[in-house]
């Protein structure tokens, strides 16, 4: 059964998600993923000191750590920490 609430879409036009490919869950992607928000607050702090726009509320730290890490993991693969850790200690602005 087709969605009815479907909107026409625009020749050329990139709807969220229709790109995305999910992989495997890993243990990478478990310690992403799985990442408490407590650990997120100290951690948006320092992206915040290197200019990184991120809400004071802890569900949108966690988020947005979540998905910089998500991008390392991305582009990295399993060299992802390394380039975290590397982000973290660079020259905050």
């Amino acid at each position: 059964m087709e969605h009815q609430d479907k909107q026409k879409e625009e020749p050329g036009e990139v709807r969220p998600f229709d790109a995305l490919v999910i992989p495997p869950l890993n243990n990478e992607l478990k310690t992403i993923l799985g990442m408490p928000n407590f650990k997120c607050g100290s951690i948006s702090g320092n992206l915040r000191d290197r200019g990184h726009e991120i809400p004071k509320k802890a569900e949108e730290e966690q988020a947005y750590v979540i998905h910089f890490m998500l991008h390392l993991y991305e582009k990295h693969g399993s060299s992802w920490r390394i380039k975290f850790a590397e982000s973290l200690r660079e020259k905050a602005v």
